[in-house]
């Protein structure tokens, strides 16, 4: 018997699944950073981020909440990049 036999296997952590909770009010908060913006925010490093993340994020939400809040936050996004352009 080697000595690691002794101890047993070694535990398994135990994983946290997000839930809307827990999503919900970052998805908000960076939702809401936009909406208050009359130019963009968030540095390009970010905004990448953002566009990859938020609509992941939102998986955890229920579909309905899940559709209207990437709408609005693609919807900010166009209107901030919209002003920029202009």
């Amino acid at each position: 018997m080697s000595q690691l036999d002794m101890f047993g296997p070694p535990p398994v952590p135990e994983v946290k699944r997000p839930t809307a909770e827990d999503v919900r009010p970052e998805l908000t908060e960076v939702l809401e950073l936009l909406k208050s913006s009359q130019t963009m925010p968030l540095a390009p490093k970010d905004l990448l981020f953002w566009r990859t993340v938020f609509p992941q994020m939102s998986r955890w939400l229920d579909e309905q909440e899940r559709e209207v809040m990437c709408a609005a936050f693609f919807a900010e996004l166009n209107r901030l990049e919209r002003q920029k352009a202009a």
